[in-house]
């Protein structure tokens, strides 16, 4: 599976992982297709499966520059990180 698609088979293998992913995508992946009220209103394109998998964390935009700069993706992707960051 690719993307956020392999979120449940990945978190039914690696049960303890941390899973962490914004409060807007987690809406997203819950069905709820709200947007932030900062953002503009048009409707969301490309497709938002309904994962199973409850965050652990939920990230804030200031999480983001903990990443290093090939791991910088666009505001609606997500990445596995293995060992210690």
């Amino acid at each position: 599976m690719d993307h956020v698609g392999s979120v449940d088979a990945l978190h039914a293998l690696i049960p303890n992982a941390e899973v962490m992913i914004s409060a807007r995508d987690t809406r997203f992946l819950t069905g709820d297709k709200s947007l932030d009220l900062d953002e503009p209103q048009t409707p969301l394109k490309g497709g938002y499966p309904v994962i199973k998998t409850v965050p652990t964390r939920l990230l804030q935009p200031s999480d983001q520059s903990r990443l290093t700069a090939s791991d910088r993706q666009p505001q609606t992707h997500a990445c596995v990180l293995l060992g210690p960051t």
